[in-house]
């Protein structure tokens, strides 16, 4: 839902009037402050911890070997059927 010019006006005449126009540099440094403060730690999430742990090629060849078999299981129940009939001999 984009502002227009005039909704932008009337905002900015509604904090003028609240806050006054002495207050107005320091409420713009605050605001800076916080989507600074916001940005570094959205870009420190997408980092590693110290309680990462690394994947050894042992520890991925186990976790490709397990996707590799879980496919096939899906595959064959879909082609079957989600569930399984009796026999009637």
């Amino acid at each position: 839902m984009p502002f227009g010019p005039l909704e932008l006006l009337i905002i900015a005449a509604v904090i003028l009037v609240l806050f006054g126009a002495s207050k107005l540099p320091q409420l713009g440094k605050g605001l800076g402050r916080g989507i600074k403060e916001f940005k570094e730690e959205t870009r420190d999430l997408n980092r590693p911890g110290p309680d990462a742990v690394p994947l050894n090629s042992e520890l991925r060849r186990d976790v490709t070997d397990v996707q590799a078999t879980e496919l096939p299981r899906v595959e064959i129940r879909d082609a079957v059927g989600a569930e399984p009939r009796d026999r009637q001999g």
